[in-house]
C-alpha cells in the first residue's frame, strides 16, 4: 500500500510534532521562482528538515499557493551524477508544513529516509551490483538480476510501517513504495533508465494505492512491479509483472493522472506488448580468475522456459555444475561453455576463459 503524502498549510503559526531525524536549518534569499526551486532542491536532497527562504519577488503569495507545483519542479531535476534526487527524493518525501507572510517562507520537511541512511543504501548497492556482475550484462540482464535480487532478499511489510529503500535493503522489509525506490536506485546505478509510477492497483476486486516502475529497453519503456512479483510468504520469484507492456499491465494497474498526460506519454513511450527476450540479451563475462578450491556461481539472465547446459573443456582444471557453479580444481586454464536454449528453441553458446591459480 502506498502512503499518501500529507500536506499541511498554515499561514502564520507552525504546529508540528518534533521530527525523529536531526534538524538542519538552511537559510537563503531568492528573487524568483527558479532560485526558490533550486534552494528547495538543495534542501531536500540533503534531507534538511528546517528551511527558511526569503523571497524578494512580488508574487510571494502566489508562490505560497503554488508550493506543491514548486515541489513538482524539484522532482523534475535529475542530476545524472546521483540517483538520490528526482523520483527517489519524491518517493522519500513524507510531509511538509509551510508558513509564510509572502516574503519569509519557513518549511519543515519529513522524510522516510535520512541522508545517512541513503548513503548506507548507496554503499550496499555498489557492492551488490559488483557481486551480481552487472557490468558484463545487457540492459535486460541488469534489470532481471536486480529484480530477482530484490525479490529474494526483501519481504513485504504487512504491518505497513516501512516505506523506504533503506527499510527494504538494510532491514529486508518494506511496502511497495520501498520496493519501487530500491528498484529505481539499483537499476539507475546500473545504467538503465528507470522511473517510479504511482497510482492504483486492483486485486480480488479491491483497489489500493500502489507504486511500481518503468524501465527503458531498446527505445521502449516497460512496466515492472517487483512488489507483486514477490508473493507474501513465498520464496519463488515470479515474472507476472516483469517487463510487461500496456496491454497486459493496464488490466489491473492504473497510473495517477500526472503520468497519463500527452507530454508524459510522449517522453516515456510505453510498449503495448510485453518485452521479448532474444539471444542478444544473454551475455556472460569473458574471463574469470579463481584460486584452487574456490568457487563462483554464474547466473545467466535467461527468461522463463529457457534452459542452460554447462560444459568444461578440462574438468581437471575447472568444473561447472548444472546451476552454473564454477569450481577451480588445479592450476591452469579451461574454457567454460554455457549453451542456452531459448523458449523459441533458438540456441546461443557463451564461453568464459577460466584461469586457476594457487
Amino acid at each position: 500500500m502506498y502512503a499518501k503524502k500529507l500536506r499541511t498549510f498554515l499561514l502564520c503559526i507552525l504546529l508540528m510534532n518534533s521530527l525523529i531525524f536531526s534538524q538542519v536549518i538552511t537559510a537563503a534569499t531568492t528573487k524568483n521562482r527558479d532560485e526558490f526551486t533550486k534552494e528547495l532542491y538543495n534542501a531536500v536532497t540533503k534531507r534538511e528538515s528546517k528551511v527558511s527562504i526569503t523571497y524578494t519577488g512580488n508574487d510571494g503569495s502566489k508562490v505560497f499557493d503554488e508550493f506543491d507545483d514548486l515541489l513538482a519542479d524539484v522532482y523534475q531535476i535529475d542530476d545524472e551524477n546521483t540517483s538520490s534526487d528526482a523520483d527517489y527524493i519524491h518517493g522519500l518525501f513524507k510531509s511538509y508544513t509551510l508558513s509564510s507572510n509572502g516574503r519569509h517562507f519557513n518549511i519543515k520537511f519529513e522524510y522516510y529516509e535520512t541522508l545517512k541512511q541513503t548513503q548506507a543504501v548507496d554503499a550496499k548497492i555498489e557492492k551488490i551490483l559488483k557481486s551480481l556482475g552487472v557490468s558484463n550484462m545487457s540492459a535486460y540482464g541488469k534489470v532481471k538480476a536486480i529484480h530477482d535480487y530484490i525479490i529474494n532478499n526483501v519481504e513485504y511489510d504487512t504491518d505497513l510501517k516501512n516505506f523506504s529503500a533503506y527499510d527494504g535493503l538494510i532491514n529486508n522489509s518494506t511496502v511497495c513504495n520501498g520496493y519501487a525506490l530500491l528498484f529505481y536506485k539499483m537499476v539507475t546505478e546500473a545504467g538503465v533508465p528507470c522511473k517510479i509510477i504511482t497510482g492504483t492497483a486492483e486485486s480480488g476486486g479491491v483497489e489500493t494505492q500502489h507504486a511500481w516502475n518503468i524501465v527503458k529497453l531498446k527505445k521502449k519503456w516497460y512496466f515492472v512491479d517487483p512488489t507483486w512479483d514477490d508473493p507474501i510468504g513465498g520464496t519463488k520469484v515470479y515474472y507476472d509483472y516483469f517487463l510487461k507492456g500496456s496491454n497486459t499491465f493496464d488490466k489491473d494497474h492504473t497510473a495517477a493522472d500526472q503520468f497519463s498526460t500527452k507530454e508524459v506519454r510522449k517522453k516515456y513511450p510505453i510498449a503495448e506488448n510485453n518485452y521479448k527476450v532474444t539471444s542478444s540479451d544473454i551475455k556472460m563475462l569473458s574471463k574469470l580468475s579463481l584460486k584452487v578450491n574456490k568457487s563462483k556461481k554464474i547466473t545467466l539472465p535467461i527468461p522463463e522456459k529457457a534452459s542452460v547446459q554447462w560444459k568444461s573443456s578440462n574438468k581437471k582444471i575447472a568444473t561447472a555444475s548444472k546451476t552454473g557453479k564454477i569450481t577451480a580444481k588445479a592450476k591452469g586454464k579451461a574454457t567454460l561453455t554455457a549453451t542456452v536454449t531459448m523458449p523459441d528453441k533458438t540456441v546461443k553458446k557463451l564461453t568464459t576463459k577460466v584461469t586457476v591459480t594457487k
